[in-house]
């Protein structure tokens, strides 16, 4: 008897107690995070914000309701620990949604710099490893370098390495520290090209010298099927000026029967990515100047535009060379176009060949409009073809 008794007195506290967590769940998940020692925002554990971020009900409670995200970024430093923890579950995409909640609340986020360093040593996939590794460069840029540095070291893993890189390109000038491990990656033949690209254009916003620097970049170019083509020639433009050692390097390229007109924004080497560089790199360019004027019968109109807009930016040399072409152009053009002395007086067919170097395309005419009056200013009045009547 007295079993039975005590036998239905637990039924009923079981029931009590069932009952009170269905009204009163706080009276359950309270006690459980803080058995779990896990972290609290606005009276609430960890446990029941991941549920919120899933849209999951929580001990009976019904399904959270409004943006869990901005309720624990506006929550600010308060809400970092709980962050911190969702930071580290094994779903990812609570990670992920930690993450981003992390970065949104700026410098009050800074105690999560452990948290986040592990998450670049760890994470797999390139959003959250850029995610971040860029929110902790802007809350503590000497540990984001130390951590992004441990990842170069790694050179069994290829895929992270090259994110590394990409965090510390735009953490730079502020990672001076992974200096001696971007230089060996920078200048070692062993390494993968696009690495080593990649190294030198982060060494290029840490103000190193810039002969070692093109030099390497040269012998990338230098290879037929390089994979980093573009990327080097990118970082030529970044550079401007400075890369003017590399210009013979570039003229050899344009002058390669193989290279393509056009082609990818990586990868090998094309016609168009060379000529937009040598606009880059400016009035240094000047040698490019006839490759330049070649380059402006090109039969794709996008060669033409950049050849155009390239000649802008190298300056008044480009003007008189242009002069000096169109000049000879016009003459040759008229003796082919006259069948007596008379027609010499201003053959119509000579005005409107007279720049065949302007793209046809409609949407590349503006472009050119503009190039050609930097150039010479008085070009569209002389290139209007005249009025005239007979023939």
């Amino acid at each position: 008897m007295r079993k039975r008794k005590a036998w239905l007195i637990g039924i009923l506290l079981f029931i009590t107690v069932l009952a009170a967590a269905w009204r009163f769940p706080a009276t359950i998940y309270v006690p459980l995070g803080m058995i779990r020692h896990e972290a609290f925002f606005e009276g609430k554990p960890t446990s029941y914000w991941a549920r919120a971020f899933k849209k999951e009900p929580f001990l009976g409670q019904a399904l959270a309701t409004g943006d869990t995200g901005k309720t624990l970024r506006e929550g600010g430093a308060a809400a970092v620990p709980v962050l911190c923890e969702i930071a580290k579950s094994p779903d990812p995409d609570l990670r992920m949604d930690a993450l981003v909640g992390l970065s949104l609340i700026g410098a009050d986020a800074k105690p999560a710099g452990s948290v986040l360093a592990e998450a670049i040593l760890r994470e797999e996939l390139p959003a959250r490893f850029m995610l971040a590794g860029e929110t902790l460069g802007k809350l503590d840029p000497a540990a984001a370098t130390e951590a992004l540095t441990k990842v170069l070291r790694d050179k069994a893993d290829g895929s992270r390495r090259s994110w590394a890189l990409a965090v510390l390109l735009d953490l730079a000038p502020e990672c001076a520290a992974a200096l001696p491990m971007l230089s060996e990656i920078a200048h070692d033949p062993a390494e993968d090209v696009r690495l080593r690209v990649a190294a030198v254009r982060v060494l290029w916003r840490l103000h190193q010298p810039a002969e070692p620097l093109v030099s390497s970049l040269c012998e990338t170019l230098a290879a037929e099927d390089t994979p980093a083509g573009v990327q080097a020639l990118d970082v030529f433009s970044e550079m401007g000026p400075a890369a003017k050692p590399a210009i013979p390097t570039l003229l050899r390229l344009l002058a390669r029967p193989s290279l393509p007109t056009i082609g990818q924004p990586y990868g090998p080497p094309h016609r168009l990515a060379v000529v937009v560089t040598l606009g880059k790199i400016g009035p240094s360019a000047e040698p490019a100047i006839p490759a330049l004027i070649a380059s402006l019968n090109s039969g794709d109109g996008s060669v033409r535009v950049e050849a155009s807009l390239a000649l802008t930016q190298i300056g008044p040399m480009a003007k008189k060379q242009l002069a000096a072409r169109d000049a000879a152009w016009v003459g040759s053009l008229v003796f082919l176009a006259t069948r007596y002395p008379a027609d010499l007086a201003v053959p119509p067919a000579v005005e409107i060949f007279r720049r065949t170097w302007v793209p046809i395309g409609l949407q590349s005419r503006n472009d050119i409009r503009a190039a050609i009056a930097k150039i010479d200013p008085g070009a569209r009045a002389r290139t209007r073809p005249p009025s005239f009547s007979g023939h």
